[in-house]
């Protein structure tokens, strides 16, 4: 009978005033009802503490469990978006060398290998526009903007690829000039604008990489 009024005066009290208002009047409990009541409030006390805590504790895990479940589903991302734009600039790096060697007459590439390398660079750069319009509204702003302009160089290669090596759309005067985006362009001129612009997606790629690796280092992660 006494352990429910203790609970019932416990329940009166805190709710009436919370915690701070339980342990600022425990002396005057003390005074008036004896130690015995004191110890029934305090163990009360400490049971809610103890709930509160294991409700924390409880929190927390789902924080960690959340943390990491965001951690892993963004490595997946960045893991394809790696992947998909690394093969990308690794087949501009190729197209750069077969421009140079069919300009030098040194090239060590068929006619139909610098088909394939076509054919390989325009799926290479859809396969990476994609995954990276795909992954837009789930990844660091300035990563998406850098990844894009890394497939808008990719492009630009590529075109200046298919013009230089004589695709039906070049329109040449004399066998000289090659017209590309509205102005008219030595073969040298173009060859040397493949090679600057695969040295900038080059630099690109590995300034994507190192942003990638301090940006995923900086994600809190709960072991």
């Amino acid at each position: 009978m006494k352990e429910l009024f203790y609970r019932f005066l416990y329940d009166i009290i805190a709710e009436a005033g919370g915690i701070a208002l339980i342990i600022s009047i425990l002396p005057i409990l003390f005074k008036f009802f004896g130690k015995k009541l004191v110890d029934a409030i305090m163990s009360k006390y400490k049971q809610m503490l103890a709930k509160q805590l294991e409700l924390y504790k409880s929190n927390l895990n789902d924080k960690e469990h959340i943390s990491q479940a965001r951690f892993d589903k963004e490595f997946e991302i960045y893991q394809e978006l790696s992947e998909k734009n690394l093969t990308m600039v690794y087949v501009m790096g190729e197209i750069a060398r077969a421009a140079k060697g069919n300009f030098y007459h040194s090239s060590d590439f068929s006619d139909e290998e610098i088909e394939e390398i076509k054919n390989r660079a325009c799926n290479n750069l859809n396969d990476a526009d994609f995954s990276n319009k795909k992954f837009a509204p789930f990844i660091d702003e300035d990563i998406y903007e850098q990844y894009r302009h890394l497939t808008k160089l990719g492009n630009k290669i590529f075109r200046l690829f298919i013009h230089f090596t004589g695709d039906d759309r070049i329109f040449e005067t004399g066998s000289l000039l090659i017209l590309f985006d509205v102005k008219y362009h030595s073969k040298e001129e173009l060859l040397n604008d493949i090679i600057s612009n695969q040295q900038e997606l080059s630099d690109l790629s590995d300034k994507i990489l190192d942003r990638l690796r301090n940006y995923l280092k900086s994600l809190d992660v709960k072991e």
